[in-house]
């Protein structure tokens, strides 16, 4: 008979609850799906080698408690300003969780109370933009029922 705690999630719950009743902690092991590897280093982590290779699983994260603002600008100038802007005038605070994508794009994650769905600007084109030739950019906040990369 298998008497494994996976077999028997009862116990792990019965085993929670006594803890949590007495205030007291669990060390709960994973299996991390075999990584880390013994080979895998920082090094080669940060390595285009790496990045190319297609050997590490791509890392989301799910809009609702966390949300990202998502700045789709491909003028560097232009989103420098912008977020100058936006912090100076207290909109939002700089986040200290923020993922390059095709650079200069950036995107800030915070957490949140509230769980707010997407929003969007809508694309704009910069000053001076043949709008014939330009996509134009847009900020988007990604939050509940949106998903967003944050590694891979």
């Amino acid at each position: 008979m298998n008497t494994t705690a996976a077999s028997h999630p009862h116990r792990i719950a019965r085993t929670l609850a006594t803890l949590q009743a007495e205030g007291r902690k669990a060390l709960i092991p994973y299996v991390t799906a075999g990584f880390p590897y013994a080979d895998v280093t920082p090094e080669l982590i940060q390595s285009k080698a790496w990045a190319r290779s297609g050997s590490f699983l791509d890392t989301g994260i799910r809009g609702g408690d966390v949300i990202a603002l998502d700045w789709d600008i491909d003028d560097k100038k232009l989103l420098n300003k912008l977020l100058d802007e936006v912090v100076e005038q207290g909109i939002v605070d700089e986040s200290v969780f923020v993922r390059i994508g095709k650079p200069p794009r950036e995107l800030w994650v915070y957490r949140t109370r509230d769980k707010i769905g997407k929003r969007t600007t809508g694309h704009f084109l910069p000053p001076d933009a043949d709008p014939l030739e330009h996509h134009g950019f847009a900020v988007e906040v990604l939050g509940k029922g949106c998903q967003f990369a944050a590694y891979g």
